[in-house]
């Protein structure tokens, strides 16, 4: 069954001024960092990023809910916080995801909305 920790007051006072945001700021950490923008909606998680120096199959990860094997919090260069993707056929991505405790939170509630629907 899912559950929803309480949030405090700030996080409450943010989520109603601006609703539960499901755009974040990200880098992927793939030989560096490159910064873009992950989304979560109904559909998965969506990443994208603009950066030249990147392959182009990396420039647009999506990632459908029934691919992913975990999801665990980490970090980065050991000071950044990051999250862990892994996907059920081997492949791993970890981004640096500004406001993750809210991207975590969020993860978790669509995940909950697809599992009751």
């Amino acid at each position: 069954m899912c559950s929803s920790n309480p949030l405090s007051a700030d996080d409450r006072r943010e989520e109603q001024e601006e609703g539960m945001r499901k755009t974040f700021s990200a880098s992927l950490c793939y030989k560096g960092a490159h910064g873009g923008g992950i989304r979560v909606d109904e559909n998965g998680i969506l990443y994208r990023c603009q950066k030249a120096v990147l392959p182009q199959e990396l420039k647009r990860i999506a990632i459908r809910y029934a691919d992913i094997k975990s999801v665990n919090r980490c970090r980065s260069l050991r000071m950044f916080p990051a999250v862990k993707i892994g996907l059920k056929d081997g492949r791993q991505y970890k981004f640096i995801i500004f406001g993750r405790e809210r991207f975590m939170r969020c993860l978790k509630e669509v995940s909950c909305k697809r599992v009751l629907a």
